[in-house]
This record gives C-alpha cells, sequence and structure tokens, in this order.
C-alpha cells in the first residue's frame, strides 16, 4: 500500500516505499515531460559532472595502481594539471555569462568578467598543457623500471581532457540557459 495509518490520530503518513517512489518518479517526469530543449541544461549539467568524475576517479585510479602495483609513488608535479583544470572548471562556471557585453557604459564589470574568463581559461589550458608535458616526459624517460611506468602520466592527461570537456559542456549548456 502506499499509504498506511498509523495510531497518531487521522494522520496517515506515507510508506517509506511510497515517499521513495514518488521521489524517483517526480525527477523523472519533470526531465522526461519537458522538451529535449527544456531538459538540455539538466541533462549537459549531469553528463558534465559526469565526465568530472571519470576524470578524477581515473587519476585516483592511477595513483593508486602505481602504488599497489609497481611501490611507486607518483610525483608531485603529476598532481598540478589536474588541480588547475578543477579550479578552472570553477572559475569559467561560476561567473554569469549574461554580464560579458561589450558596452561600453557598464562601469567595467564587463572588463572585469573578460579578465575572469580569461585567467579562467589560462588555468585550464595550462592544465592541460601540463598533463601534455607530464606525459611526454614519462615516456621519454620514465619514472621506474616497469612496464606500466607511463600509466599514472596517460591517466593525468585523460584526467585533464576529461575535465576540460566536462567543463566546457557545462558552460555551454548553462549559457543556453542563462540567455533564455
Amino acid at each position: 500500500p502506499l499509504v498506511t495509518r498509523t495510531p497518531v490520530g487521522s494522520i496517515e503518513l506515507p510508506s517509506g516505499r511510497a515517499l521513495i517512489q514518488s521521489g524517483l518518479s517526480t525527477r523523472w517526469s519533470d526531465i522526461m515531460g519537458l522538451g529535449l530543449k527544456e531538459a538540455m541544461p539538466t541533462l549537459g549539467s549531469l553528463a558534465g559532472g559526469l565526465l568530472f568524475g571519470i576524470g578524477w576517479l581515473l587519476w585516483i585510479d592511477g595513483v593508486c595502481g602505481a602504488y599497489a602495483d609497481y611501490g611507486q609513488s607518483v610525483n608531485g608535479a603529476y598532481w598540478v594539471p589536474g588541480v588547475l583544470q578543477t579550479l578552472a572548471l570553477f572559475m569559467v562556471n561560476l561567473i554569469n555569462w549574461a554580464l560579458l557585453t561589450d558596452d561600453p557604459f557598464d562601469d567595467g564589470v564587463s572588463s572585469r568578467v573578460k579578465c575572469w574568463v580569461f585567467v579562467s581559461f589560462v588555468f585550464a589550458f595550462s592544465g592541460l598543457f601540463g598533463a601534455m608535458w607530464v606525459f611526454i616526459a614519462a615516456v621519454n624517460n620514465p619514472p621506474f623500471d616497469a612496464a606500466g611506468a607511463t600509466e599514472p602520466a596517460l591517466r593525468c592527461l585523460l584526467q585533464n581532457a576529461f575535465i576540460f570537456a566536462g567543463s566546457l559542456l557545462f558552460r555551454v549548456v548553462r549559457t543556453k540557459d542563462e540567455s533564455d
């Protein structure tokens, strides 16, 4: 039964199963009741978050795998590109892009937003180029003697690619939502 009677007077409390079902069906019907244009910000945000999570999961798996399989720790410099990329993700998605205009009478708000966007993309591309540098350096001079010595560096590169893609996807679908 979806509603159970309790001895607490005349109050009817729904069962736990009914609460879970109604919560899931409400979320699902909210998303599925919308058209593709209306559901795109939600679905794009979910996909961007999934890419971000996959990126960090790949990196953590690579660090743990290097230690568990080879007994080697990962160089601290390998962490820097991922941290830069994550910081860039938050910076790019923190601002309201509607403030990015060419209006000359905006009291400098637009120029501050442009500087913020520039710095955030500098961080993002620095993370990507740093990850490429780490990978190329590890391929040319492996950090330890084993068959999978370049795997942490490859994971660093994949982490940054996934976080960058997730950041741009989240920004693109949210920009369309903010402009409406």
